[in-house]
């Protein structure tokens, strides 16, 4: 009993938001076989995904230092540094994502960037702690 109105075997379009990355794979090759060349958004899209996978990673570099070096009176503090950096990265990916899916800048540069900055002052945070 099909409930949803559907024909079977009719496929749903996904949007590109939703597709997996193997999905939005396909639907690239697809678009450059039939001659079509912008598939900037979908190479955007699976850019995008994967800076958010290795978000956590970037986070987690700059928030041990600080976790570590962190007193108790400078526990403010480090919250209000965090809400700084959480908004600084994510308006570093929602521009690379829209640099990307104008195709302005290459998808894997524009959407790791914020990784590259974030994960970087990690780093550098990490290199001061140590000397110290």
């Amino acid at each position: 009993m099909n409930l949803s109105g559907q024909k079977i075997g009719e496929e749903v379009g996904k949007k590109p938001k939703d597709m997996s990355v193997k999905e939005l794979k396909g639907e690239m090759k697809r678009l450059g076989e039939s001659g079509i060349s912008d598939i900037y958004p979908l190479a955007a899209e699976i850019h995008s995904k994967i800076a958010l996978s290795l978000s956590a990673l970037a986070f987690a570099l700059t928030g041990i230092p600080l976790g570590i070096a962190a007193r108790r009176s400078e526990k403010s503090i480090g919250f209000g540094f965090s809400l700084i950096l959480a908004t600084t990265y994510w308006v570093l990916l929602a521009g690379g994502k829209a640099l990307a899916q104008k195709g302005i800048l290459p998808p894997f540069l524009s959407l790791e960037f914020c990784n590259f900055v974030v994960g970087g002052f990690g780093i550098f945070l990490f290199t001061r702690m140590v000397k110290n």
